[in-house]
């Protein structure tokens, strides 16, 4: 099986669905049992890297030993031991066949390799098990790259794509990429988040352009992967985890209640900081906020053991700690606070997180949690 030529093709397949009418959704069974109140967990800091980082945007194990960790700030992607302590640098900047522009996401895919999106180059990286790079693949079509969400080691590629139909602007379409049976499937649509319009300028001048971003405390409709190839998706309104696996019924979930909260002066205030902080090149246009903010953070969705999902929950300004909670079909299941200036990006298993955490200086660290439910 040639797993470069399916890659290469998949985008173009799914172009080509999302183009046409939408399949049907099938053989879809609502889940009927009594919510489950979140079990509450103790928080422990195993270990913190020695080094500091500037913006990362994903850690992950390798499957031979260490973790890929990609650094978007610097434009690097990092090996590091199992124990956190000093890594390595894997390649370096630039477009030849080990290097790279703006690494972005990871994850683990066919057998020991991993993939690393590239939007830069416009590529993918594939990473070896010791944390090496073994070769480099462009995206194939033109403004499809950042369409991939998640990834298996059965082979299975998750792809958001933005839906052409006039009848779903806003929305964007599901589909998953089978290397074993060579095939591309439509899952379904999601919502995404609600948008404003700003203007963009290079260096603090005059305005040069307009970008769509998303509304701040709003969120989309969440698609992850699960490492057996099952397709997740968190819905927003009304909040519910729906899962979709692979030659099985879907799995609809029951709608999840919680208490909405509030946006307010200093949480309008403090969006602007974080993005003069992240050094957008936003210039002006008009900021516009919704009155309560979204249960969960936008593109905070990770995907957890047993069919579930972990989000990074939105509470009122102010708030110790930063707060996760783990839901599935049936409802919530755990809820984690981890300390303040910590970022989880991806759940290992039952019991391990791998995150980020920042200082008030601006350093950022890999961080590693423990887990325990109480």
């Amino acid at each position: 099986m040639n797993d470069r030529r399916l890659l290469s093709g998949a985008l173009a397949v799914a172009a080509a669905i999302v183009s046409g009418p939408l399949s049907k959704v099938a053989s879809a069974r609502q889940i009927d049992r009594t919510i489950l109140a979140a079990t509450s967990c103790r928080v422990s800091v195993e270990s913190s890297s020695r080094q500091d980082f500037t913006d990362i945007r994903d850690v992950t194990p390798l499957p031979g030993s260490g973790y890929l960790v990609v650094d978007q700030g610097q434009a690097e992607l990092w090996w590091l031991p199992d124990d956190l302590s000093q890594g390595r640098q894997i390649g370096g900047r630039g477009r030849g066949p080990e290097e790279y522009l703006r690494p972005e996401r990871a994850f683990r895919w066919l057998g020991d390799t991993t993939i690393v999106t590239d939007p830069g180059s416009r590529s993918y990286i594939f990473i070896s098990p010791g944390g090496r790079i073994v070769r480099k693949e462009q995206f194939p079509q033109p403004g499809y790259w950042g369409g991939l969400l998640g990834a298996s080691s059965n082979g299975r590629l998750l792809f958001g794509i933005p839906a052409r139909l006039p009848d779903l602007r806003g929305e964007a379409i599901l589909v998953a990429a089978d290397i074993a049976l060579t095939k591309v499937d439509t899952i379904t649509n999601i919502a995404r988040p609600e948008t404003m319009e700003v203007l963009v300028s290079q260096d603090g001048g005059r305005a040069t352009g307009r970008f769509v971003a998303p509304l701040p405390f709003a969120a989309g409709d969440a698609g992850v992967m699960g490492p057996d190839g099952e397709v997740r998706v968190v819905r927003v309104s009304p909040l519910r985890l729906d899962r979709y696996p692979p030659s099985q019924p879907d799995v609809l979930g029951l709608p999840i209640t919680y208490s909405p909260v509030s946006v307010t002066a200093a949480d309008r205030a403090q969006a602007k900081t974080d993005d003069q902080a992240r050094r957008l090149p936003w210039s002006g246009g008009t900021y516009r906020y919704p009155s309560q903010k979204s249960a969960f953070v936008h593109r905070s969705a990770l995907p957890a053991p047993g069919g579930t999902v972990w989000l990074k929950w939105q509470e009122a300004h102010g708030t110790s700690g930063t707060l996760y909670v783990r839901i599935a079909t049936n409802g919530p299941r755990m809820s984690c606070r981890f300390p303040d200036r910590t970022e989880i990006l991806r759940f290992v298993d039952e019991d391990v997180a791998l995150g980020i955490v920042s200082s008030k200086d601006g350093e950022i660290r890999v961080t590693r949690c423990r887990i325990q439910s109480t």
